[in-house]
This record gives C-alpha cells, structure tokens and sequence, in this order.
C-alpha cells in the first residue's frame, strides 16, 4: 500500500495533501500505473473526501472520469453516495469535473440514472442540481419500479430534493401526475412509513412529523389522487394508518408515560407547598424583616402558597387528561392534542417550581429575619441556578412554539 493511501486510511488529509503536493508528476507516470493504482488513490481520496487530491488526479487523467473502482462503480455514482456536507466547495468541484470529462451516450444513460436516484435516495441536492443541468429532461427519468425522482424524496424524506424537484416549473406539474407499476402516486409513498434513519427519536415526534409530511405532499397532489386506490385498493389515507399504526401505539404509550412522570414530580411539590403552609410559625417575628413589613411577608407567603398548589393541580389535570384521553380522534389529531396538553403541563409545572422558589424564600424571611440582609441575597441567586438549569434542560422555549406557532414541515 502507498504512503498516500495509509494517509488516507488514517483520515489525515493534511498529509495526503503533502504527500501529493511533494510527490512530482514523472515519478507518479513511472511508479504507478493508470489502471491500478492512481484508479486505487484517486477512488481512494473520493471515498474519504479528499476532493482536493481527487481533483488534482482527475485533472492530470481525465480518464478517471469513466474509470471503475472494484465494485463496479463509476466517479459519478461513487459521488451520488457521498455526503456534502463538509468540504462543499470541493464537493462542487469535483462533481463540475466529472460532469465536465464525461462523453458518449452509453455513460450518460447508464450511470447518470443510477447515480441520480442514489443522490435522490440520499437527499444529495447538489449533484442532482448538476444533472439537470446537464439534462433537464432527467426528471422524467423513472427506475426499474416506475418510480419517479419525487416519488424516491417523499418515501425517504429528503426536504432537499423535494424542493429543488418542486422548484422546476412545468417538469413538476408532469412529475405530480406519475404512477409506479403499482398504481402508487406520491400521496400513497407520503402515506409509508419512511426509512428509519433517525433512531432514537421519540415516536411522538417522528409521527407527527410524518403527520406533517403526509399534508404537505396532499396539498400539492391533484384532487383525485387524494382517494386513488393503487392496484391493492388502497387508498393513500388508508396506507397511512396502517403503516403507522404500530408507531402510533409507541407514541401513545411514550406519552403516558411522560405524564405519568410528570404527575410523580408534580405530586413531590404539592408536598412540599402543603408543607411549608402548615409548618410556618404564625407568632411574631422578632426585629425587623428586610424589604417588606412583617404582615407583607405573610401575605405574599400565603399568596404564593395558594398560587403553587393551583398550578399544580391544573398541571396534573393536563396530564391526567393525557393519560384517559379519549381515542374517537384521528390518529395525529390525537397525539398532536396529547402532545400540547403535555407542554401545557410541563409549562405549568415549570411555573410552579418558580413560585414555590419564592414561597420558599418567604418562609426564609420569616422564620431567620434576625440573619444579615446579605444571607437572603444568596439564597435567591443561588435558587435561580436550578430554575435557569430546568429550563436549559427541558428546552422550554421549544413547548412555547409548539404552543404558538404551527408546525410547518420546512
């Protein structure tokens, strides 16, 4: 194995850049043969994303454009499967290239589709940027399922390519119309479940998400497609349920078990709040209380008390009204209904941690009015620290959004 390709390997790319920049053309020509090793280096420096080497080969051996690595697989397809989210300049550059050195016919109906729908599958907007531009009548081109372009973004979610394939005019109203070979429009494939890629997302989430999905393909569809049945007689909506069925279930008992986690939390304040309304001297305060009079103190301590122990008990009716809610809803209708209960709770319950912080403080005044006025200065930034950490950890402001703003698919 060369230098260059264990730099590779070890994902240095600083030095296979040295290693190339210090290396002179003659010595490559007569060490290293075209078809073997600079193919190797060159797919090599692809597959690592060394675009730089890549394209500094590609541009002394314009034959790499139509060369083949040990799968079979040509420069354009390697790059169709390739992530462009790093070094995107290079990634461009590359691709230009390539485009720039192919010829002939056979190369560009052979591998060009191939690659295309690789790079739809993957959400690659950039090289298929490139192909229409080359060929604006590739997005017509359907695969060996009669699947369109738009077909293969919807079933993958790929908001990219979605978009960049809505963004072309007249081609778009043509592409709306395609079938496959199983009588599936668009809406039927926005109807499956995607390809799990997103592992670890809570299944409320995703299916709401999906939910979302689903709308947005259905207000761009011809109306007749929306209760098309495929050659199964099914209809988009009715493939919807079923695929989803089974992740709506998770997403249900995710969700109560969300409340009921809550509802434990929400119970240990109740606790404490009760707590402190029973146990608080009622005798005299010896000296004087900083800020406020004696009697302020009381009444804002009783205030915050009663304030407490009514949010609370509105938290938990949210989150009881999650866990026996009703199931006459439609499927998303009713996880998105339990969802904002959820962070209408949690907003609450968050509310009512604050309160009971002053509740505290009161209670602090109260019974140690004869400590320095210094003592109770520390105490309140010291417990805005957890209140600061709760809302950092339990990303609030995202609960607020959901509340506020409508859930937009982009």
């Amino acid at each position: 194995m060369l230098p260059i390709e264990l730099a590779c390997w070890a994902n240095q790319p600083l030095m296979v850049n040295y290693l190339f920049e210090n290396t002179r053309l003659d010595y490559l020509n007569r060490h290293l043969s075209i078809e073997e090793d600079i193919v190797r280096v060159f797919f090599l420096a692809l597959t690592t994303s060394n675009y730089s080497v890549a394209s500094s080969l590609l541009d002394m051996y314009s034959e790499l454009a139509r060369a083949e690595n040990n799968d079979g697989l040509t420069a354009l397809e390697v790059i169709a499967k390739l992530p462009s989210e790093g070094d995107e300049a290079g990634y461009r550059d590359i691709v230009r290239m390539v485009f720039e050195h192919m010829e002939g016919e056979e190369f560009e109906c052979a591998r060009i589709s191939k690659a295309m729908f690789d790079a739809a599958k993957l959400g690659n907007a950039i090289i298929l940027e490139f192909m229409f531009g080359y060929n604006a009548n590739l997005l017509m081109e359907v695969n060996s399922k009669g699947q369109s372009l738009l077909h293969i973004a919807i079933l993958n979610r790929r908001v990219t390519t979605y978009q960049l394939i809505l963004s072309k005019g007249a081609y778009t109203n043509a592409i709306l119309q395609f079938l496959d070979f199983k009588g599936n429009n668009i809406l039927h494939y926005a109807g499956k479940l995607s390809a799990a890629e997103r592992f670890g997302t809570p299944c409320h989430s995703l299916l709401l998400s999906e939910e979302r999905w689903f709308q947005e393909v259905a207000s761009i569809v011809p109306g007749a497609f929306k209760s098309m049945k495929n050659v199964k007689g099914r209809t988009p909506e009715e493939i919807f349920y079923k695929k989803h069925k089974e992740l709506h279930e998770r997403a249900m008992s995710e969700q109560n078990e969300t409340a009921n986690n809550f509802m434990i939390i929400g119970t240990l304040v109740t606790t404490l709040a009760v707590t402190a309304a029973l146990t608080i001297r009622t005798n005299t305060v010896q000296g004087p209380t900083p800020v406020f009079k004696e009697t302020t103190w009381y009444i804002l301590f009783l205030l915050s008390v009663v304030v407490v122990t009514t949010v609370l008990v509105l938290s938990m009716l949210f989150f009881t009204s999650v866990i026996h809610s009703p199931r006459k809803q439609k499927m998303f209708d009713q996880v998105n209904a339990r969802h904002r209960k959820i962070a209408i709770g949690c907003l609450l319950l968050f509310l009512s941690i604050i309160t009971i912080t002053f509740t505290a403080l009161c209670s602090a005044v109260l019974i140690f009015s004869f400590f320095p006025k210094w003592i109770f200065i520390f105490i309140i930034a010291l417990s805005s620290v957890p209140l600061v950490c709760c809302g950092k950890i339990y990303g609030f402001a995202t609960s607020i959004s959901l509340l506020v703003h409508k859930n937009d698919l982009f």
